[in-house]
């Protein structure tokens, strides 16, 4: 009894299993139902015709209602079909299904071809904190947070590997700029995601930035409050300081940053005997807004003083440093963070009637030791 319908699949026991979504497959729109596939649950059907875990129906389908469309109804994932004989064949909606379906396969894919570059990456970029809610890493300058059409291998592409291999659903909750090193914090699943991105947003997680500036910022401390907005100069997209009578306003993001210099010095060995001796600064940042390159504004737009290595945001007042500096990583590392400790679904853990807290740090890395080294700044003493 297998009328031919257009724009459908129709599958019998001699067609019933595919290897995979092929580019046919995902273009599906409908499932017809004959009487070798009826007495059988809707995600079974599915899971038969195209080769996916059933787990994959419930995961993919519909997220409110978990349903599928038969004959123009809506059905449930779990729904047994039976045929009738004297009525006409069922169609089963799976467009949408497919598609989800083949997204996946796709990412899936392009996952498994970043896989050996787990290992490898593993070496760089540990973890220095877990618990069942998230993982803490230590992000080495150079490792983009998230990918893009020049990144190879990227902190997210890491975590969900590293997720398939241990169970999780880890989820980025903040982010670090490429070139900017220290503690990255990882939810382990989207409850926990959630949590922590409401804290970072709402300014209930504290963190605090070391920074080699070029110069000595005046006055020495203080906090500046000045709105960023986003500016095409020259081919270069940059954050810049938002002007009082900006016409996007809403574009403009306010922000906030509280900076203390705690050393200053100068670099002079490796320049020539002309070149007077340079004036650096390290400086603590604590961001209490996290807008995108905020600190690296802040310091070179309003304290005058640019993070060494930020080529970005110094291209305008450029300092020529000896050979054996050239090459330095941007100096701006995120040394210490405070956040709540919840449990594995995101709830606060209460002990003793309190909520409690973990604050952890993590040292400058091995790359800045030659430049604090030269400026005389004791690295190895420094209470973070």
């Amino acid at each position: 009894m297998s009328r031919k319908l257009p724009n459908l699949l129709f599958y019998n026991r001699q067609l019933c299993s595919y290897s995979g979504i092929s580019k046919a497959s995902t273009k599906l729109s409908n499932l017809t139902i004959d009487q070798f596939t009826a007495a059988k649950r809707v995600d079974h059907i599915i899971s038969l015709a195209l080769s996916v875990p059933t787990s994959s129906v419930w995961t993919s389908s519909e997220d409110s209602s978990k349903t599928f469309l038969k004959n123009s109804e809506r059905l449930p994932v779990d729904t047994k079909i039976y045929y009738e004989y004297d009525t006409e064949e069922i169609s089963l909606s799976i467009a949408t299904f497919a598609q989800k379906i083949a997204s996946k396969n796709k990412k899936q894919t392009i996952l498994d071809s970043k896989s050996s570059l787990f290992a490898s990456t593993t070496k760089h970029f540990p973890i220095v904190y877990e618990d069942s809610a998230i993982y803490v890493f230590s992000k080495p300058s150079g490792f983009a947070t998230q990918g893009g059409t020049k990144i190879k291998y990227s902190v997210d592409d890491h975590i969900q590997i590293l997720g398939k291999n241990e169970n999780t659903e880890p989820k980025l909750v903040h982010r670090l700029d490429k070139n900017t090193s220290g503690l990255l914090v990882v939810a382990k699943n989207g409850l926990v995601a959630a949590t922590l991105s409401s804290a970072f947003q709402n300014q209930l997680i504290s963190k605090k930035y070391l920074a080699v500036v070029n110069g000595h910022p005046l006055p020495e401390s203080g906090k500046i409050t000045k709105p960023l907005i986003k500016r095409l100069v020259g081919f270069t997209e940059k954050i810049c300081i938002a002007a009082k009578n900006s016409e996007n306003t809403s574009e403009i993001r306010n922000a906030t940053t509280v900076y203390k210099t705690i050393f200053k010095g100068h670099l002079t060995r490796g320049l020539n005997k002309n070149t007077k001796a340079l004036p650096m600064s390290i400086v603590e940042l604590y961001p209490l807004t996290g807008r995108k390159h905020q600190l690296r504004v802040h310091c070179s737009a309003m304290l005058n003083c640019a993070i060494l290595g930020d080529e970005k945001y110094s291209s305008d007042r450029p300092i020529v440093l000896p050979k054996e500096h050239r090459n330095i990583d941007m100096c701006l590392h995120m040394a210490k963070i405070k956040l709540p400790l919840l449990d594995g679904k995101g709830r606060d853990l209460i002990i003793d009637g309190k909520k409690k807290h973990i604050i952890l740090t993590q040292p400058v890395p091995s790359t800045w030791y030659n430049i604090l080294d030269t400026i005389g700044f004791d690295y190895k003493n420094y209470n973070y």
